[in-house]
């Protein structure tokens, strides 16, 4: 075998280890053992240090491990490599909404949604800001958004039922509270008991 095809034979199997690394990381993830899966993501980037996928899931597992630092790095880089990333907007929203900076949370949440609008979630953590940031109408816009995009999430018409709630619109309050119940929520029960009899 010449020297050519030894390297490529090497490279090859070099890539095919690194994408079972990959493979690992995912499951040792899935199972919530999350320092063996950013171990695992690492000897995969090792190979592809540019994958945002990866990096990005390597995120994930740092922010269950509560290392918001390493998180925040990755969730950076990915930004200075791909400006309207819109995992990594999503995921600094959610950074930021947690420490309770909700402009800066809301900066991201817009350019995630900006991107893809068909994220309901996303609409569903823009429209919780907005209502941090005493922006009703807005939040109640990006509430109707997430239920257009997936009319069966009980958690959606809890949060716009909420809203309702406190812009003094009971009925309407009451009729998400009921469609959230008839969807399968358990909190919708006690919020209906408490809120609309």
């Amino acid at each position: 075998m010449n020297k050519i095809a030894t390297l490529l034979l090497i490279v090859l199997i070099g890539f095919g280890c690194s994408d079972q690394r990959s493979k690992e990381g995912d499951q040792f993830f899935n199972s919530q053992q999350y320092q063996e899966a950013i171990d695992a993501y690492n000897d995969y980037l090792e190979a592809r240090p540019n994958d945002l996928a990866i990096i990005y899931k390597r995120g994930r597992a740092y922010e269950e491990l509560g290392n918001d630092k390493s998180a925040l790095q990755d969730y950076n880089f990915m930004i200075s490599k791909d400006a309207e990333n819109v995992d990594a907007h999503l995921s600094l929203g959610g950074y930021f909404y947690r420490i309770d900076d909700f402009e800066s949370a809301l900066f991201h949440y817009e350019i995630a949604m900006d991107k893809d609008q068909s994220n309901a979630i996303g609409y569903l953590q823009k429209g919780k800001t907005n209502q941090k940031l005493g922006n009703l109408k807005e939040a109640l816009s990006d509430y109707n958004a997430a239920i257009s995009i997936n009319e069966s999430t009980s958690e959606f018409y809890i949060a716009r039922g909420s809203l309702r709630l406190v812009m003094r619109q009971k009925s309407l309050a009451c009729n998400d509270f009921k469609i959230a119940q008839s969807l399968g929520s358990k909190e919708a029960v006690d919020i209906i008991k408490d809120y609309c009899r």
